[in-house]
């Protein structure tokens, strides 16, 4: 049964590359062509003619990547007769459950809000603390965190809203655990040097200060919040059964259900991680060992669906005489769609989960934030041309530019980092130094300049927002997503593209329907694209694979099935992204690694849809029947696809020979299962 593991795959690749979809193979002539053995100075030519890519072909490429399912034998019936129709079936697979997941993936990388963990967030916390609470309500806190920006740009562009605007916006899809968050990290107040001026502590009477705390009680309900008296405040907790004995022998304790909690200044702290489901150590208890007023986790004070209640908040800032939103008082939060914030909090670039990304420190100040700003927004990232130079050289460091190889770049780049110093320390809590304050940014780049207005990261938001390179980068971003690699700028039909989107007031629809159904895509037309790069055929990575594997066999989340897939899954390549870098981190060509990662993940699956339950996705008993399934919805070859036939005979075949050779019947059907799910159409994009 191995044997024919081995060698049908390739039987496959033959069969299935016989598909009109050939790129552009270019060489020169080797040793040998020209008189003395000498290779002569001639231009690379193509080795084979253009040809256009089939509907089949293409039409898989762009339904898989939308919503990782294959087309239907209507859809290839529709543009075999009128390429003209996938525009409409872009739009319908766009608006489709499986096309928002996919796009939402799409938007998290995009807008470089993933990659992070607790970890990344300690900066903006201060004081070297960290998220400390139940495992559970971390992680969906750190999830929130990630996911965001990317929900508020899935509500956009159903709506059709101006996707530039998300450069500048200061309403975001938030949920009451997020917004608790950002009040929360508002409250901190983390200076330059990382120390913390907590909002809450100093608020108190001076000589009650050392004294600030809490109460928590053991299997109560929180009781009233009452903001104005911190220190009377008690929180109703549940320990886990393993702590339950502990809690009351506490010698601190009033009695022997509640413990006095003293956090010394770092009451915000601990409060949030309270909310979290974590009860900290008792720092008033002298005694000998630490067993007795040890932290321990409890249920949180979030509940499950403070989680998941997504919906559009407006963060703004106080007006005269009003106070910031208290991150505590949950009952008030989940009846709330604002937030009232001192942090200036507006667009992709200020979020938490941005500053996560890309912390600064104290020489970098901000110019890494800056710079990736830029990329995320604009698509380019400095490079030292001096192209476009500012109108002052306000906030240039005179260290760091004092040498002349170095100038070039800090002469630019220094100017529009004052934009984030004059908000944020480099901690990312509110600036207060006045004369950080008083130095406005000076935005210069490719051929735009402006002077900042005085309001810091919000000027900065403005300029974004209104770039004219703003639709070209997003264009970009589009097509190399689809391709695996990016389009030539300068190729006519991707200016085509990029005005449609500009034209269209920045619908981010538009662009889709007009880049996913454009040649720069489907390789219909030989565009410049074409000729400089040929037509990409990438490996699934992670995001596309898993997406492809759960849709096309009705898993909720076939990586992630068992530990075995988990594991396989999480060594697959990934898109992402890096410091500096101008276009994402994307694997596009196969390797040993990939083959054995997909066989073995495949082999998993098998168990999982395979004479599993009273009706298996792929009965043994019907193994005609389910070769034909394979083939169709795992291989995504549907009638009408001229390499179906071919396809299913070597299933078949492979069924049979399995059989033969010893196989039951299923174990059979599982070699044959594995067989369609790691071949070139079910592990590839774009064949």
């Amino acid at each position: 049964m191995r044997a024919h593991l081995r060698r049908l795959p390739c039987v496959l690749a033959v069969v299935l590359a016989a598909t009109g979809c050939e790129g552009t193979l270019t060489g020169k002539p080797g040793d040998g062509d020209t008189p003395g053995g000498g290779t002569p100075e001639t231009p690379e030519v193509p080795l084979t003619p253009w040809e256009a890519v089939a509907p089949p072909v293409y039409l898989a490429k762009v339904k898989s990547l939308l919503t990782g399912l294959p087309p239907t034998p209507a859809e290839l019936a529709a543009v075999t007769a009128d390429p003209a129709a996938l525009e409409g079936l872009v739009d319908g697979w766009l608006a489709s459950p499986e096309g928002q997941a996919k796009l939402r993936l799409f938007f998290v990388q995009a807008f470089q809000q993933t990659q992070i963990t607790k970890a990344e967030l300690v900066d903006q916390i201060g004081n070297g603390d960290s998220l400390d609470g139940n495992g559970t309500a971390q992680a969906a806190l750190v999830a929130n965190i990630k996911e965001s920006v990317a929900r508020t740009a899935l509500v956009w562009t159903a709506s059709g809203r101006p996707f530039n605007e998300l450069a500048r916006t200061r309403k975001l899809q938030l949920t009451t655990a997020l917004m608790s968050y950002l009040a929360f990290i508002d409250a901190r107040g983390v200076t330059d040097r990382g120390s913390v001026n907590d909002r809450y502590y100093l608020s108190l009477p001076a000589a009650e200060r050392p004294d600030a705390g809490f109460t928590v009680r053991l299997g109560v309900p929180t009781g009233t919040v009452d903001p104005t008296n911190l220190e009377t405040q008690a929180w109703g907790v549940q320990p886990a059964t393993a702590d339950a004995g502990t809690f009351p022998s506490c010698p601190t304790a009033p009695n022997s259900t509640t413990r006095a909690l003293k956090p010394r200044g770092q009451f915000s702290r601990d409060l949030f991680n309270l909310l979290l489901g974590r009860v900290p150590d008792d720092p008033t208890y002298t005694g000998s060992g630490t067993l007795p007023c040890r932290a321990f986790n409890t249920a949180p004070q979030f509940l499950d669906t403070d989680f998941t209640d997504w919906r559009e908040v407006t963060m703004r800032a106080p007006g005269t005489g009003e106070s910031p939103t208290v991150f505590w008082d949950l009952a008030t939060l989940r009846n709330r769609n604002e937030v009232v914030v001192t942090l200036p909090r507006a667009g992709f670039f200020t979020t938490p989960a941005f500053f996560a990304n890309w912390q600064t420190n104290g020489s970098n100040q901000h110019r890494v934030s800056m710079n990736q700003t830029l990329i995320v927004a604009l698509g380019k990232s400095f490079d030292g041309n001096g192209s476009t130079v500012p109108i002052s050289e306000n906030g240039l460091d005179e260290e760091h530019a004092s040498d002349p190889a170095c100038y070039a770049c800090h002469r630019t780049l220094d100017p529009m980092r004052q934009f984030f110093r004059q908000s944020l320390t480099i901690q990312y809590g509110l600036q207060t130094d006045a004369g950080v304050v008083a130095q406005n940014g000076e935005f210069a780049f490719e051929g735009v300049t402006a002077t900042g207005a005085g309001r810091g990261v919000l000027d900065l938001a403005d300029q974004l927002a209104t770039h004219p390179r703003f639709a070209t980068a997003w264009a970009q971003k589009l097509c190399t997503w689809a391709d695996s690699a990016p389009c030539s700028e300068d190729d006519p039909e991707f200016l085509r593209v990029a005005k449609a989107f500009r034209d269209s007031g920045h619908d981010f629809r538009v662009l889709a329907r007009e880049m996913l159904s454009s040649p720069l895509v489907t390789g219909t037309a030989a565009t410049k694209t074409f000729t400089d790069r040929g037509y990409v055929v990438s490996i699934a990575r992670a995001d596309h694979l898993c997406a492809a594997l759960a849709n096309r066999l009705g898993l909720q989340n076939a990586c992630q099935v068992n530990g075995t897939a988990r594991s396989l899954s999480n060594t697959l390549p990934a898109d992402a992204y890096s410091r500096g870098a101008e276009a994402p981190v994307l694997t596009a060509d196969t390797s040993l690694f990939f083959r054995s990662i997909t066989e073995n993940l495949c082999r998993t699956l098998a168990d999982q849809v395979v004479d599993l339950g009273t009706t298996p996705r792929f009965s043994s008993k019907t193994p005609a029947g389910a070769v034909d399934d394979m083939v169709r919805s795992v291989m995504a070859l549907v009638d009408g696809d001229a390499r179906q036939s071919g396809a299913t005979t070597i299933l078949n075949e492979h069924y049979a020979a399995a059989v033969k050779a010893g196989a039951t019947a299923r174990d059979a059907l599982k070699s044959t299962f594995v067989l369609a799910c790691s071949s070139p159409t079910a592990v590839s994009v774009g064949l």
